[in-house]
């Protein structure tokens, strides 16, 4: 039995300390438990911010990337702004130049050909704009 009463315990006493003993268990065990939780809530609130900075760096990149594909964009749009203009102004200048040249004195040969001169020019020109067009979507 228990050694630590010199006349050992009594029934009272057993029924007593039993109850006692129980609470006690009970309460180190609820301490221990506690201090684990404690643990857990404080590794969850450094992994939370941990992912939270790493969230935070990768957004600052993907804002970043965001700028970049913007500029890009602004870029290659004033690129086929001039484009189309490079491009346009001496199809145009052909195209008219050569509707001036149709309305004077030609045989029907030359007249033919100043033809097929302009409709391959409109048909170039359509080509141009329908591909320019596209290029700024």
């Amino acid at each position: 039995g228990i050694s630590n009463k010199p006349d050992g315990y009594s029934d009272a006493d057993i029924e007593f300390l039993e109850p006692l003993t129980m609470t006690c268990s009970n309460l180190i065990q609820a301490f221990q438990q506690m201090n684990r939780n404690e643990y857990l809530i404080n590794t969850l609130e450094e992994s939370v911010k941990a992912r939270t900075a790493e969230l935070e760096r990768v957004n600052r990149n993907l804002e970043e990337a965001n700028r970049q594909v913007r500029q890009n964009a602004m870029m290659q749009m004033q690129h086929f702004a001039c484009m189309s203009h490079e491009i346009r102004t001496p199809l145009n200048c052909i195209i008219g130049m050569s509707s001036l040249l149709s309305d004077s004195n030609l045989s029907p040969m030359q007249k033919e050909s100043m033809n097929m001169i302009i409709a391959s020019g409109d048909l170039l020109l359509a080509i141009v704009n329908d591909v320019l067009d596209y290029a700024k979507l």
